[in-house]
């Protein structure tokens, strides 16, 4: 069974929430630190996007309303590919 467009969009959206929460947050937090090295931005908000992903997806684990956070309120589903295919 394929994705489906449903499915497809969550993962999408989930993906793209906490890069743009990472971006945000990184040159907001630059700005705050007095960080002058531009390079040095990029990075910072790579940071701290992983760590908001990771963060937001052990939560929803337990407390599955976290998962709004990521900008869809469900995980998407997989399914395994049939034999042949």
């Amino acid at each position: 069974m394929p994705v489906t467009p449903k499915d497809y969009t969550a993962s999408i959206v989930r993906t793209l929430t906490p890069l743009l929460v990472g971006l945000v947050l990184g040159v907001f937090g630059s700005e705050v630190a007095g960080v002058n090295e531009a390079s040095l931005t990029p990075v910072i908000a790579a940071v701290i996007a992983g760590v908001y992903h990771a963060l937001i997806r052990a939560l929803e684990q337990k407390y599955p309303k976290v998962g709004v956070l990521l900008g869809w309120p469900t995980a998407p589903t997989y399914s395994k590919p049939s034999d042949g295919q």
